[in-house]
């Protein structure tokens, strides 16, 4: 069902401005009428849906910034989307599909708000990314086992994260 648009301001005989009415997502008709008739472009305008983030992968990452990260959701387009981690740009977005981008975070500090902007709207996800110190190892204790592995070992150093950390041997 087609809705007025408000404060019609004809600036010319070919041009006016108009301020749109709230609408579904997709495209929309705009017809104009005046007292010599209608005139109608099919499709003329296209409400974008106000995005959603679901999700952020990985979650954390360096301090440095420079981590490539997917974040999934709805309403992402391309051209027009800006990603924020805290208060800064994230880098590279790139919008992989309606529902998944990816971007390159910036540097920061502790954990941030992941905000996703584009012509339908923005969306933020409080505290998606942390950002965690790089660890280091300073020993491991025992320092050699058999080589069919199963061997036990404490390593200890310094930025260990509890449920997202991996240790590689080789």
């Amino acid at each position: 069902m087609a809705a007025p648009g408000t404060n019609v301001v004809v600036l010319t005989p070919t041009t006016l401005t108009v301020t749109t009415p709230a609408g579904a997502a997709g495209p929309a008709n705009v017809t104009v009428t005046t007292p010599g008739g209608s005139g109608t472009l099919p499709a003329g305008y296209l409400y974008l849906a106000v995005p959603t983030i679901t999700g952020v992968s990985p979650s954390s990452g360096p301090l440095l910034g420079g981590q490539t990260v997917t974040i999934t959701g709805s309403g992402f387009a391309a051209g027009t989307t800006t990603v924020l981690f805290g208060l800064v740009p994230g880098l590279s977005v790139t919008v992989v599909s309606p529902t998944q981008l990816t971007v390159v975070t910036p540097p920061g500090v502790g954990t941030v708000d992941v905000t996703v902007t584009t012509l339908g709207g923005t969306a933020t996800l409080p505290g998606a990314y942390t950002y965690a110190v790089s660890p280091t190892v300073l020993a491991v204790v025992p320092p050699a086992g058999p080589t069919t592995g199963g061997q036990t070992v404490t390593v200890t150093g310094t930025g260990f994260v509890a449920g997202n950390t991996q240790v590689d041997f080789g």
